[in-house]
């Protein structure tokens, strides 16, 4: 099992490395490395819990084969063993509490990274819905300023007829002020 989340640990690692990501990608990459990663060391430590409770198994079983071989040869060690028994039997005791106590930190480990999942996915679906207003607030700027040079533009249009309308009527007006000077003249 160990190996499998390590092997599945280094595909995801590959996979990140080997391509541009968006943020949100990266975000549920990271969040997936982290479960695997918590999953690899629960397995590690429950591996060298098992080691531990299977030694203190051995050590229980030796223990009564003491006592069984004291029982044959020693009836007065017999009190001494069945100590030595009660000894092994309150650490194992004790270590059992450790291995509920472990289970217990497990279980609010993996709820931490639970709801730090759905925080994750809050901040992502935040920031999604955040580009999606930035996007919509750009185009309305986009839109505004098109408009605008379209209006300037019909206004340098307007001032152009003008300027000629202008010309137009300065030299009609001049040609009646000589048509005016002629006629005076001619009178």
């Amino acid at each position: 099992d160990i190996t499998k989340f390590q092997a599945e640990l280094q595909k995801v690692a590959q996979y990140r490395n080997s391509r541009t990501l968006d943020d949100v990608t990266l975000l549920k990459l990271k969040n997936y490395e982290d479960r695997l990663n918590f999953f690899l060391e629960n397995l590690q430590n429950d591996k060298v819990a098992s080691e531990i409770n299977s030694k203190e198994i051995e050590n229980s079983l030796n223990s009564v084969v003491k006592i069984i071989d004291a029982i044959k040869s020693n009836e007065s060690n017999l009190i001494n063993d069945w100590k030595m028994t009660l000894s092994t039997y309150l650490r194992n005791q004790a270590q059992q509490s450790g291995i509920d106590l472990s289970n217990k930190m497990r279980e609010a480990r993996e709820e931490s990274l639970r709801k730090r999942g759905e925080l994750s996915n809050s901040v992502t679906i935040g920031a999604a819905t955040l580009q999606n207003t930035t996007n919509t607030s750009l185009q309305t700027l986009s839109d505004l300023t098109t408009k605008l040079e379209d209006t300037q533009n019909k206004v340098k249009e307007i001032e152009e007829a003008g300027k000629l309308r202008r010309k137009e009527d300065q030299q009609k007006r001049e040609e009646v002020e000589n048509r005016i000077r002629n006629l005076n003249k001619v009178n």
